[in-house]
C-alpha cells in the first residue's frame, strides 16, 4: 500500500494516514492530546494545504496556524506541553521567528530573535528550557557556536558551543 511520506505500523503491517503527505517528512512529535505532527518540505498533508507542518488526529490532518516558509528539521514537546519547531524557516505568516518557533495552540511564536542559521536539532530539557543545535553562531545576539539553550527570556551559550554542526540532541533520564 502506497503511503505516501507517512504510515502507521499496527504491529503486522503499513498503514497510511489518510492520503499522506506530498513531500518530505523530517520529524515527528506527539501531542498531550494525543494528535501526532509531523513536519518537513511539504505543502500539503492529506489533501489539506498547509506549510511544512500538520497534526493528524487519527481521522484526518489540519494545518497549524500558518506553518512556515521553508524546511523544518526537529521537532520537540517540552514538560509543560509547548511544542517547538526547528529549521530553515524566518517566518510563519507575518510574523518573524527566525529558525525557531513554539506552537501556543493557534499560532506561531518566536523564541526571542531566533537563530543567524539553520536548527538542526531541539530537545526539551526536564525543566522547561530548549536546546537547539544546528550551523549557527549567534543566538539572539549572544555568541553560542552551533548549540544554544533559550531559558524562557533569553538564549545562553552552552559552555564553548560546539566547533562542528549539531545533528541530533537527546536528553537522558537525569536532564542532562
Amino acid at each position: 500500500t502506497p503511503c505516501n511520506s507517512i504510515a502507521a505500523w499496527n504491529g503486522a503491517a503499513w498503514s497510511p494516514l489518510g492520503s499522506g503527505i506530498t513531500g518530505a517528512v523530517n520529524a515527528l512529535a506527539v501531542l498531550p492530546n494525543g494528535q501526532l505532527v509531523a513536519a518537513g518540505g511539504f505543502t500539503d498533508a492529506g489533501g489539506v494545504p498547509c506549510n511544512n507542518i500538520a497534526s493528524w488526529d487519527g481521522a484526518s490532518w489540519h494545518a497549524l496556524g500558518d506553518g512556515f516558509n521553508n524546511v523544518i528539521w526537529s521537532l520537540t514537546v517540552t514538560p509543560s506541553d509547548d511544542l517547538i519547531a526547528g529549521g530553515m524557516f524566518t517566518a510563519s505568516g507575518s510574523t518573524t521567528v527566525n529558525r525557531v518557533a513554539r506552537w501556543n495552540g493557534s499560532t506561531w511564536l518566536p523564541l526571542g530573535t531566533g537563530t543567524i542559521g539553520p536548527v538542526y536539532a531541539v530537545a526539551a530539557l526536564p525543566g522547561g528550557d530548549v536546546v537547539a543545535g544546528g550551523l549557527f553562531q549567534t543566538a539572539g545576539g549572544t555568541m553560542v557556536r552551533n548549540v544554544a539553550r533559550w531559558d524562557g527570556t533569553k538564549w545562553n551559550s552552552m559552555g564553548g558551543g560546539s566547533n562542528a554542526s549539531v545533528l541530533s540532541l537527546g536528553v537522558d533520564s537525569h536532564g542532562d
